[in-house]
């Protein structure tokens, strides 16, 4: 039994790889060229001068990652401290298939299907009339600060705020003239 694999260039790294293998490289996207050394299919094996120019590898973009380096150095009974961090994305890719009759190699996305699908289901719920109805305290714009003292005041929707007078508001902790003013004015709209 003969096994497929290839020698791939990506971003001036070599990887020898074979069909279901996943493989981490520096940051790669849709349009990044891959460049095969060297492929081995059946009983032939092409070995480019440099590159081959048919067949080629299929690549599937799974995931980008950041990775954090970090580097500390310390004397000690000398007050020396340094920090020095870097941080590089690195991408996930899965090898799909491997194939001499191909024309070239490349990167099929799959992640910006799934994050579409995940998306349009949000936007019909986002339309859905139950949810109009119950607005919160987000959908006016307060500030952060007033939106908390209202939230630890046990007032969570617009209909609660609008039941309040101006005597309640005063009382709430954390909410100052100005802040009552804003809430006020907002509520005008």
């Amino acid at each position: 039994m003969s096994t497929k694999y290839a020698v791939v260039k990506i971003k001036d790294k070599q990887f020898l790889v074979k069909e279901g293998d996943k493989i981490t490289a520096h940051q790669v996207k849709e349009g990044d060229k891959i460049e095969v050394l060297l492929l081995k299919d059946a009983d032939t094996m092409d070995i480019g001068m440099p590159f081959i120019t048919k067949g080629g590898v299929q690549l599937s973009l799974i995931a980008d990652k950041r990775v954090k380096t970090e580097v500390r150095r310390f004397k000690s009974k000398s007050r020396y401290k340094r920090n020095k961090s870097h941080s590089q994305i690195f991408s996930s890719l899965l090898i799909k298939s491997i194939d001499s009759a191909l024309k070239e190699s490349g990167i099929v996305t799959e992640k910006e299907t799934e994050i579409k699908k995940k998306k349009a289901p949000k936007a019909v719920e986002a339309k859905s009339p139950k949810k109009m109805k119950v607005a919160g305290l987000e959908s006016l714009g307060l500030s952060p600060r007033v939106e908390n003292a209202l939230k630890d005041a046990g007032i969570e929707s617009i209909k609660e705020l609008k039941s309040k007078t101006k005597e309640d508001l005063d009382q709430v902790k954390g909410l100052g003239e100005k802040s009552v003013g804003e809430i006020l004015k907002k509520l005008k709209k």
